[in-house]
């Protein structure tokens, strides 16, 4: 996509431009960006946290308490516009905060808000491989990231297109890219029998669906950086992270 399609203009109250524009005077605004950015990537730190020994339990816990710990002490005050990856930034705060944490319980916590969705703590078996499997915590947690976002992009592309005459693209764009129970792809053929469309308008949905993909997913890089400039980067990192390349 041409750089001119997703401007700063365009983009500019995304949830992390959010979180730097307040630094130092937090208002009600920028404590919805934070919950919005908390919600999407506290994964990244529960693998992070997985793969450094914690139990699946405590670090469940620990990345309650970090995010709620963000959000009511200002953790991303210190945050600076040139340095505004908010991956990058989550990390170094969450070592912060290991290095001088007490557990609390449940009752001490002072938010009201379930940064982390009960039903996705249990921690899958591809996750569980991806603990044993890595080489660092560090590394985990940028796959992880990596995923976080196309899974972001995905729900926003669905979102975005409900109802409208885009939204066959999106069916038939997940339908391709989701695997089926026996783990492959489903073919262009299959496609065009569930849809009911010959294999050359499969081709051209496919097209058009991984253009609202793509559009989707740099919507979502930009609102986790400070510039245009590092959304193209991390768009680079995520496809390096998800490839293994």
């Amino acid at each position: 996509m041409p750089e001119s399609r997703w401007t700063h203009a365009r983009f500019a109250t995304t949830a992390w431009t959010e979180v730097l524009a307040a630094r130092g005077a937090a208002t009600e605004k920028s404590a919805r960006a934070i919950e919005e950015l908390c919600r999407k990537y506290w994964k990244p730190a529960y693998a992070y946290l997985r793969h450094k020994g914690r139990r699946r339990e405590e670090a469940a816990d620990l990345v309650q308490d970090y995010f709620a710990a963000a959000i009511e002490k200002g953790f991303f005050d210190g945050a600076e516009r040139e340095r505004g990856r908010f991956r990058t930034y989550m990390l170094a705060t969450l070592n912060r905060f290991l290095s001088s944490h007490r557990p609390a319980s449940r009752r001490a916590r002072t938010t009201s808000i379930d940064l982390v969705p009960p039903e996705e703590l249990n921690e899958s078996a591809r996750l569980s491989r991806d603990i044993e499997g890595s080489s660092s915590a560090e590394e985990l947690y940028c796959r992880e990231w990596a995923r976080a976002l196309v899974n972001a992009a995905f729900l926003r592309m669905q979102d975005e297109n409900r109802g409208t005459r885009r939204e066959r693209y999106v069916q038939v764009f997940m339908a391709h890219v989701e695997p089926a129970a026996g783990g492959a792809a489903a073919s262009y053929g299959d496609l065009g029998k569930r849809f009911g469309l010959s294999e050359t308008d499969v081709t051209n949905y496919l097209h058009r669906g991984r253009r609202l993909y793509d559009e989707a997913l740099r919507r979502e890089l930009r609102n986790s950086v400070g510039s245009d400039r590092e959304a193209e980067e991390e768009l680079a990192e995520l496809r390096r992270y998800l490839t293994g390349s």
